[in-house]
């Protein structure tokens, strides 16, 4: 389900027996800190649950294009591949021509990275093509600044920000928890929806982990 940042606060602020206690800057950061530390450990062997799609439009004769604007920070992208769709590309800038014309190309494209988040296309189209390349792409997670906002992650995983947060913001001076054992209930069920969204068509391969692993899994101060 999809949360904005208010949602999670709120249901951040319910755990606790002292709430006024913690301020909402606080909370926001330890928000942040989550969503970058549940984006790492999916990086780690589930690229494809991050992965968004985004097209560029080819046109005939130009080489240079600026990445799309989901392409926030490319020195922190997990990993970026560009395809042609399946156009025809028919001149290659350098000394050897080594596509004929009329030839369809479906590999990747070959590109240099720009200043200023552009790209170079070394094949470059002699007629325009909408959408001739698609952007496949794990961008970076954008910090929570406005309580409108919502977090970059998958909205199906929004509310397993939740104990990992709740779990950072218990160790701070004077933050107490509400019902540890209640708690700690609470951190398991997201736990095991954590890995079922990450092992959908294998729930014996989710619960081997859940056995073995801390892959998802808050420590309760």
């Amino acid at each position: 389900m999809k949360l904005t940042a208010r949602q999670l606060v709120g249901e951040i602020l319910k755990w606790f027996s002292n709430p006024d206690a913690l301020k909402l800057g606080a909370v926001i950061e330890a928000l942040n800190n989550t969503q970058e530390e549940i984006q790492v450990k999916l990086s780690e062997g589930f690229n494809e649950k991050l992965e968004r799609i985004d097209y560029i439009d080819l046109i005939s004769g130009k080489d240079l294009y600026p990445l799309p604007d989901a392409v926030s920070d490319i020195t922190k992208m997990e990993r970026l591949d560009i395809v042609a769709q399946a156009v025809p590309v028919v001149r290659v800038m350098s000394k050897r021509d080594d596509f004929s014309p009329g030839m369809s190309l479906t590999a990747p494209l070959t590109y240099v990275l720009m200043p200023e988040r552009q790209l170079r296309f070394i094949q470059v189209p002699t007629a325009d093509y909408p959408k001739g390349a698609r952007v496949t792409f794990n961008p970076r997670v954008t910090p929570l600044r406005n309580m409108d906002d919502v977090p970059a992650l998958p909205e199906e995983i929004h509310e397993c920000l939740v104990p990992l947060a709740v779990a950072r913001l218990a160790g701070m001076p004077g933050a107490n928890l509400a019902n540890q054992q209640v708690f700690v209930a609470y951190a398991a069920r997201l736990d095991k929806m954590f890995l079922s969204w990450c092992y959908p068509s294998d729930r014996e391969r989710a619960s081997d982990i859940e056995e073995e692993s801390s892959f998802y899994q808050p420590e309760v101060f």
